[in-house]
């Protein structure tokens, strides 16, 4: 069952951020992708996309990414929109996920007209965001993206449009200072994730496997989180307060349902979830050219290469499947366990951070229920 499908529809950003799973860890298979989606495939994916729905009987979240999405020409991201308004159900969901830098007054309209929401990228203020959030030219995003919120916030729409912002963690930073930061900013909410990483390449901040800097800062945040009177939404920790009173994961890498996740190239290929390219070149494709022009998603959902890669979600090391915390961490996120001694078979490089931020999660949860 696919849940959620990944548009990708520009290859190229008009940032340069250095932590960027896409261009700058090891994986160069964007080089070889149109820069922007055609038409064609437009007409292709909206084939494709009804023909999944019809097949499940159930709708799926579509995500559009890049690079930055709105490099995509005004047109030609309508053309899109009227496209998956048309075939599919109404209540699918579609977001974008953008850096916000070229955000206009025209194109929130236009997502407000198909019922797309919008998410921008900022790490924090402009210390923070300013050390990895960089443009081309080396410089700064901090200030453009802040114009880009006051036009959002501003927009007569925003309420139906804008759904918050996503960070990075920087688990060097001050976690009151970040907190402070986004809740002045009178945004709908914040979330956050983890720096890409595995067992061969450390995520920033973190000096060993054991060492706990992601999950101590996470702490800090939470208790900040949890005793404010008026908090901003943080669905970080909201997933996991689900999960430790018996409700169900919204976020993939977190708790036992396992996420159907496709990825569509701007040239059409089908590929797995694009953050396993964190791990080495090429690892978010399979071993079968899909493509959207020649290939049915019903084939590919169907293939054994597929239930493969819905397989590889699950833990396979025996540390997480004798772990008592399995059913609410999930053994993290595919990426997070590789190394290329064992491959996938290790826990997450955030085990022992997960472990610290759910049991104070819990220990809180027990005082308070």
């Amino acid at each position: 069952m696919i849940d959620t499908v990944l548009l990708k529809v520009a290859s190229r950003c008009n940032l340069n951020c250095t932590y960027c799973y896409v261009y700058h860890l090891g994986d160069d298979g964007w080089k070889d992708n149109p820069k922007l989606l055609s038409e064609k495939s437009i007409d292709d994916i909206e084939k494709s996309l009804f023909d999944l729905y019809s097949f499940q009987g159930k709708s799926f979240a579509i995500v559009l990414h890049g690079g930055e999405p709105f490099l995509l020409p005004k047109h030609r991201l309508e053309y899109l929109l009227k496209k998956l308004r048309h075939r599919l159900p109404e209540y699918t969901t579609v977001s974008i996920q953008t850096n916000g830098l070229l955000l206009t007054e025209e194109l929130i309209t236009l997502c407000y007209t198909y019922n797309v929401t919008i998410s921008i990228s900022l790490d924090g203020p402009q210390n923070i965001n300013d050390e990895m959030r960089l443009d081309h030219l080396g410089r700064g995003s901090f200030y453009r993206i802040m114009d880009s919120l006051r036009l959002i916030k501003n927009h007569p729409f925003s309420n139906q449009v804008f759904t918050g912002c996503l960070a990075v963690i920087n688990p060097l930073s001050n976690p009151k200072e970040i907190y402070n930061f986004f809740k002045k900013l009178n945004i709908p909410s914040v979330n956050f994730l983890m720096r890409d990483g595995n067992h061969d390449r450390y995520p920033f901040g973190k000096s060993s496997f054991e060492s706990l800097e992601y999950g101590k800062w996470l702490e800090s945040l939470w208790n900040l989180y949890f005793y404010d009177p008026n908090p901003i939404p943080i669905a970080f920790f909201d997933n996991y307060v689900k999960l430790l009173i018996g409700g169900f994961s919204s976020k993939e890498g977190t708790g036992t349902e396992t996420s159907g996740i496709l990825i569509i190239d701007t040239n059409g290929d089908i590929t797995k979830n694009d953050t396993l390219k964190s791990t080495k070149n090429r690892a978010d494709r399979f071993e079968f050219s899909w493509n959207v022009s020649k290939n049915n998603l019903i084939e590919l959902i169907q293939s054994n290469e597929f239930k493969d890669y819905l397989k590889l979600q699950n833990p396979i090391s025996k540390e997480c499947k004798n772990c008592r915390y399995l059913s609410i961490c999930g053994g993290g996120m595919p990426l997070y366990r590789w190394s290329d001694k064992n491959g996938f078979d290790n826990p997450s490089v955030f085990c022992q951070d997960h472990i610290h931020i759910i049991e104070t999660i819990s220990n809180t949860l027990e005082k308070y229920l």
